[in-house]
């Protein structure tokens, strides 16, 4: 049975570890399609003739860092509650006050924490 392999590159450690070492021999020895997901600029198929997936576009949507910011706060409180210890409120970077657009997006995080800190609130967030 012919299986496809499907290898991600977002930097160069996952070249360096799969596409310049016998991954790709070992894999079609035994039957495997080897396909790369390519988020370098470095060609694969060009250089060494492998079959890639060329990443074109490479935007997040543009609310996912406050999401992450939101969870990760959440889980610390979360944390801090759950295990009695504070040492997790050290690891909360301080909110950014300066300007009118930072204020309400600090606000508007701020209210998003403060509606979710709890196990399911990590959840639904």
């Amino acid at each position: 049975m012919n299986k496809k392999i499907l290898i991600f590159f977002p930097d160069g450690v996952g070249l360096r570890n799969f596409a310049f070492t016998q991954f790709k021999e070992i894999g079609e020895q035994r039957g495997n399609q080897i396909i790369y997901w390519n988020n370098t600029v470095f060609p694969l198929q060009e250089e060494l003739g492998y079959d890639e997936v060329k990443i074109k576009t490479q935007k997040i949507h543009p609310l996912t860092p406050f999401y992450c910011r939101i969870r990760k706060h959440i889980e610390l409180n979360v944390a801090t509650q759950k295990f009695a210890d504070s040492v997790y409120q050290t690891y909360k970077f301080p909110f950014n006050y300066s300007g009118i657009k930072n204020t309400l997006m600090t606000l508007f995080i701020r209210l998003l924490i403060a509606l979710n800190s709890s196990e399911k609130g990590i959840l639904r967030i």
